[in-house]
């Protein structure tokens, strides 16, 4: 059976906290994208992004090529020499031990091959110590909330103060090192204002930022936000909400002063009334290798929607897998499975560890061709060999990832699933499993929970083993898999308490005027039980047996149109007694009619229309002229007479009606 598996979150490329405002190239030597151009271009759209009294950052766009190094100049406004900054493949760079208040430009080329282009037009900027850039409210909750904003670098110290709105004061203001703060103990439903400012290295500090408001809010933040299948063009995020809630989602480039924003997505389930779902949405048509940010807002009404959630970054390349495993694993043969993205295409690498050294094997690309998980099945291996193997995601024929790290299994006999304790008296129980086929054996082994040492039983074909002999008390058990003659390992501990207790799923069937079948779920077949049963209203129960009838008894001579009640007592084989069952009820039906069909004697079978002489139990109808002879006696519980019908008792007869 095919095991269908929740996807995870793939692994992501998170930039470094100093340039988390820059865009970047991921520098990991494993991935093998590659485009070549033949031109080799001046960069475009190169800017000075920001910066302190002492640095500033410088950014570009990428270059696409092969071998792409990049290399920056700069110097005073003014002044005739240029310094040259460290060739760098990375669109962007930071320039340091700059003096305060001092205007300078650059410029940067493209080295292609180590061929340089000329350099790009210059770029000015005037370095001072700056109050924090990209400040923004997140995470916005009941009482919390986190503020994020641009690094600096390590060069720099923040101040932040804030207050109510309306406040006269600033009652909180910290010094941290971080781009980060969480406001904590707020009031719920309650407006705040913040600003921050920069200490420089230098010395200089700038002005406080202007005010940045937030209202704490009760509109639930989504959760657990993820990204899943990121293929270079393509990634699916996701979020958990409320079944009903809808969300607005933003995205950009890593460094670009404008969100896009996608309103109004859709709850999981509006249909499905409480509980928890996960959303989704592809986003597509990336840019390779470039960085990308992006969160999502609960939208509860026009006029209450939470903060947008703290951004979260990830670099568009072809992503290893990162939801895989195996299952099925018998001796000779073991199933994979990994989640795959549509239109993507797979390669699996395979080896035994026996030798360590053994050469990868591998299999044919698989190309997935629906929405959900891939499968691999692995026949012909060798019982109790370790076995690794590991996938590269293959994005296109010149982009894919690196292999995944090698996951392992050992070829076994794996216990059975689904144990349980079918039933336990004082000195027995049943143990069950699944059913794994006619070919399956099985071994039970148990103990007391005080004793350490295990007793095994023999093997067993059948999904359940008779476990007798046991001491009241509590028993912990375990069932192994017997492949090929080879055991395979125990199950994990399942318990059950030696214990003589009463019976449960008490039924009557068969109900007529006289006479009731009843049923209750019975244990082994050493256990006895004891039934006790009267009319409903009766005091103490006159009428009992005992019975070793395994589940039922049949109760005769009952009394017709009467409710009875019953209950059953467990009789253990080692003596033991449970309490009774709980009370069960049936009423007996009515008792046919015996009718006269002639004239004649009352002792006379053949004047009956059972062909037999009433008794005590029957309701009797005369239609004729019935005598009841002197010497002799008649029986009848109710007698009703038609027109016709006469009965005559001669002087020493009897007639008894009960």
């Amino acid at each position: 059976m095919k095991i269908f598996l929740l996807h995870t979150l793939l692994t992501l490329l998170i930039l470094s906290t100093e340039s988390s405002l820059a865009l970047t190239i991921p520098k990991d030597s494993s991935l093998t994208t590659q485009v070549v151009t033949a031109n080799c271009d001046i960069p475009q759209n190169f800017q000075a992004s920001y910066g302190t009294s002492t640095t500033y950052y410088l950014n570009w766009t990428i270059v696409i090529g092969s071998m792409i190094r990049y290399r920056v100049r700069y110097r005073s406004l003014g002044y005739a020499d240029w310094i040259e900054e460290p060739i760098t493949p990375n669109p962007h760079t930071k320039l340091t031990a700059l003096t305060n208040g001092v205007t300078y430009e650059a410029q940067v080329q493209t080295l292609c091959d180590n061929q340089p282009t000329g350099y790009s037009s210059s770029v000015t900027f005037t370095t001072m110590c700056q109050s924090p850039l990209s400040i923004d409210v997140y995470e916005v909750k009941w009482t919390s909330a986190l503020a994020l904003w641009g690094n600096y670098g390590p060069e720099v110290i923040y101040e932040i103060r804030w207050r109510p709105v309306g406040a006269q004061t600033w009652p909180n203001n910290f010094t941290l090192a971080t781009t980060s703060y969480e406001f904590t103990d707020l009031a719920p439903e309650t407006s705040y204002e913040f600003q921050l400012k920069t200490r420089c290295s230098d010395g200089n500090v700038s002005d406080y930022s202007t005010s940045y408001f937030f209202r704490t809010t009760n509109c639930p933040l989504p959760l657990s936000v993820k990204e899943y299948d990121l293929v270079n063009t393509q990634i699916q995020l996701a979020w958990l909400v409320n079944y009903d809630q809808i969300v607005d989602l933003h995205w950009r480039l890593v460094g670009s002063p404008t969100w896009t924003v996608i309103e109004n997505l859709p709850a999981p389930n509006p249909n499905q009334g409480g509980g928890q779902a996960t959303g989704s949405y592809i986003l597509d048509n990336l840019t390779p290798n470039a960085v990308y940010e992006w969160g999502v807002q609960s939208i509860c009404s026009s006029e209450s929607k939470s903060s947008f959630t703290a951004p979260r970054t990830f670099t568009a390349i072809c992503g290893k897998v990162d939801f895989m495993g195996e299952f099925q694993i018998q001796p000779t043969s073991a199933e994979i499975y990994w989640r795959a993205v549509y239109g993507i295409s797979y390669r699996v690498q395979w080896r035994s560890k026996n030798p360590a050294n053994n050469a990868w094997q591998t299999l044919p690309d698989q190309l997935m061709q629906s929405f959900g998980i891939l499968t691999h099945l692995f026949n012909g291996l060798t019982p109790g060999e370790e076995y690794e193997w590991r996938i590269m995601t293959v994005c296109s024929a010149n982009s894919s990832s690196s292999y995944t790290e090698p996951r392992s299994f050992t070829t076994t006999c794996a216990p059975p699933g689904n144990c349980f304790t079918d039933y336990s008296t004082s000195s027995s129980a049943r143990v069950m499993w699944s059913y794994l086929g006619p070919d399956a054996q099985y071994r039970v082994r148990w103990r007391r929970e005080e004793i350490n040492t295990w007793t095994e039983g023999q093997p067993t074909s059948n999904a359940y083993y008779d476990i007798n002999s046991l001491q009241p008390g509590i028993h912990y058990w375990q069932v192994q898999r017997i492949c090929n003659d080879r055991p395979g390992s125990y199950s994990s501990d399942n318990l059950f308490i030696a214990y003589c207790y009463p019976v449960h799923y008490l039924s009557t069937t068969g109900v007529s005027s006289t006479s009731a079948q009843i049923q209750w779920k019975a244990f082994d077949n050493n256990t006895n039980y004891k039934i006790q049963w009267r009319p409903s209203g009766t005091e103490g129960w006159p009428q009992s047996a005992t019975t070793t009838a395994v589940g039922m008894y049949k109760l005769n001579k009952l009394l017709p149109e009467t409710n009875y009640e019953w209950r059953v007592q467990t009789l253990c084989h080692d003596t033991n007694q449970s309490d009774f069952s709980e009370i069960n009820s049936f009423t007996t039906g009515l008792a046919p009619s015996v009718v006269t069909i002639k004239a004649g004697v009352w002792t006379d079978p053949s004047i009956w229309s059972v062909n037999r002489v009433p008794t005590e139990m029957d309701l009797v109808e005369i239609h004729h002229a019935v005598t009841v002879l002197s010497g002799t006696s008649g029986k009848a519980r109710i007698i009703q007479y038609s027109p016709g019908g006469k009965l005559t008792i001669d002087s020493t007869a009897q007639l008894k009606i009960h």
